[in-house]
């Protein structure tokens, strides 16, 4: 017999686990897809910036914590958003330093 704590627990990590594989899985798509256009259409110019996957990556974030607000998941949603949240501080650090601001 599982408790309430266990459930929010196992909730949590669930939210944590999505907020990392999907923007990850979504990230080598679009990289992949970006590569094969540069090579095959572009003749190697650069198509989009490895700063601009990285944002589109994160932002995917958005569809699973629009569905999981509307089935009232709200510690899911709470996983998910943490994990969100350090991933973009991260990608607006890698662009500071990358700009040279």
């Amino acid at each position: 017999m599982q408790n309430k704590n266990d459930f929010i627990r196992r909730e949590i990590i669930n939210g944590v686990l999505v907020g990392i594989i999907l923007p990850l899985a979504v990230f080598v798509t679009i990289h992949e897809i970006v590569l094969l256009i540069r090579d095959y259409w572009f003749g190697g110019k650069e198509v989009f910036s490895l700063r601009f996957q990285l944002i589109v990556s994160v932002l995917i974030n958005l569809i699973p914590a629009h569905m999981l607000y509307r089935r009232n998941r709200f510690h899911a949603l709470r996983g998910l958003v943490g994990v969100t949240i350090i991933e973009s501080l991260a990608i607006a650090i890698y662009i500071v330093f990358t700009i040279g601001l």
